[in-house]
């Protein structure tokens, strides 16, 4: 399976990767530990909001749940 992962940066810009279900736990853990002001949603849901308040990453949430981003391949190495 591929994940949508998507980081969000305090300025709004947005970094998309497609993430293999193998890969994803390590993804998860590289972005939590060395990217940790950025807010990171997988598969449409928020696991590190980073800088981000609660209620932007609520927006987000709703957009991406709403319309959400099919990846059709794994992206590594990943942005």
């Amino acid at each position: 399976m591929i994940h949508h992962t998507m980081g969000v940066y305090n300025n709004g810009d947005r970094k998309h990767n497609g993430v293999s279900s193998e890969n994803l736990a390590s993804h998860i853990w590289y972005n939590q530990t060395m990217r940790f002001g950025r807010a990171l949603f997988v598969d449409g849901f928020c696991l590190n909001r980073g800088y981000l308040t609660p209620e932007r990453v609520k927006v987000i949430e709703d957009e991406l749940q709403a319309n959400p981003i099919k990846m059709p391949k794994d992206t590594a190495p990943y942005a």
